[in-house]
């Protein structure tokens, strides 16, 4: 007897996934509303900025694992602060290829803009072994003032407090002291 054929998983209507296609659609109509307009006038902007981030993607496709946002994140916004000052100087000498040109030729651009994504590195790879060594000190310190404070316990109360007592034991010492 043959076996019956499992039941075919639900499908999607088509007024949904068209809705979906439609809202999509409206993203990119929107995108090329606002950008249409700057595109003539800002691509050699778009050329130094998308040229000058190759650190930031070369994080974001390098990196892999649970920190790999906090990676790209970190060199992207150390790599972007190394830009600015040449998309600054593209802008103020109006922005065109021969500048833009000019620019990606420099070496000095290129130390700049792959400096602040070593920087980028720099502090992903190094800040939280500072910040460990500086919490384990604080630790420390702190240890060593509530041992201080044992101390002075110890010196007023005497050595009963360092031994362990059961509940009824506490309570005969309690009363023992209330009653000096």
């Amino acid at each position: 007897m043959p076996q019956p054929l499992p039941p075919s998983p639900p499908q999607l209507s088509t007024s949904a996934s068209k809705a979906g296609s439609q809202k999509d659609r409206g993203h990119v109509l929107l995108g090329l509303v606002l950008l249409g307009p700057i595109i003539p006038f800002g691509l050699p902007t778009l050329l130094l900025v998308a040229v000058g981030l190759t650190p930031t993607w070369l994080a974001l496709v390098m990196d892999r694992g649970d920190s790999k946002k906090l990676s790209t994140i970190t060199v992207g916004f150390s790599n972007f602060a190394g830009l600015v000052p040449f998309v600054a100087h593209l802008w103020r000498h109006g922005q065109t290829f021969e500048v833009c040109r000019e620019l990606l030729q420099d070496p000095l651009t290129w130390f700049m803009i792959v400096g602040g994504g070593t920087f980028g590195i720099f502090l992903l790879y190094t800040v939280p072994s500072v910040v460990k060594v500086i919490e384990r000190l604080r630790c420390e310190r702190r240890m060593a003032l509530i041992r201080e404070a044992q101390k002075a316990v110890i010196d007023v109360w005497g050595n009963e407090v360092t031994t362990r007592h059961s509940p009824s034991e506490v309570r005969a010492l309690i009363t023992k002291w209330d009653n000096k």
